[in-house]
C-alpha cells in the first residue's frame, strides 16, 4: 500500500510497466496484482496521470486508487489489459475520473 504521498513534478504519477528489461536488455515480464494507493496529491505529471497497462495474457489485477488529486497532465488515464481496477474520489485536471471512465 502506498499512502499519504505528495508529488510536485513527475513523468507519470502511477505506472505499471510489466515489460521490465534488466541491464542485459532481456525481458522479464512482471505480473502486478493487489496494489492500493490512497491519499495522493500531485501538481504535474508531464506524460500521464495513471498508466495501468498489462499484457493480454498477463493483465494487471486488483488495483485500488482512492483520494487522488493530480492538477495537470496531458493524458489523465491509460488502462489496457487490466482487471478489477477501482477508482474512488480521483480528480485529474479538475475532472472526476470514475470506473465508468474505464469502458
Amino acid at each position: 500500500m502506498a499512502n499519504n504521498i505528495t508529488v510536485k513534478e513527475c513523468t507519470t504519477l502511477i505506472r505499471f510497466d510489466p515489460n521490465y528489461k534488466n541491464e542485459s536488455k532481456n525481458n522479464f515480464p512482471t505480473q502486478f496484482k493487489g496494489f492500493s494507493f490512497e491519499n495522493i496529491v500531485a501538481e504535474n505529471a508531464s506524460v500521464s496521470g495513471i498508466d495501468i497497462s498489462g499484457f493480454e495474457g498477463m493483465p494487471v489485477e486488483d488495483v485500488s486508487i482512492e483520494n487522488l488529486i493530480l492538477k495537470s497532465t496531458p493524458v489523465p488515464l491509460i488502462i489496457e489489459n487490466a482487471n478489477n481496477v477501482s477508482l474512488k474520489n480521483v480528480l485529474i485536471n479538475g475532472k472526476r475520473i470514475t470506473e465508468s471512465s474505464l469502458h
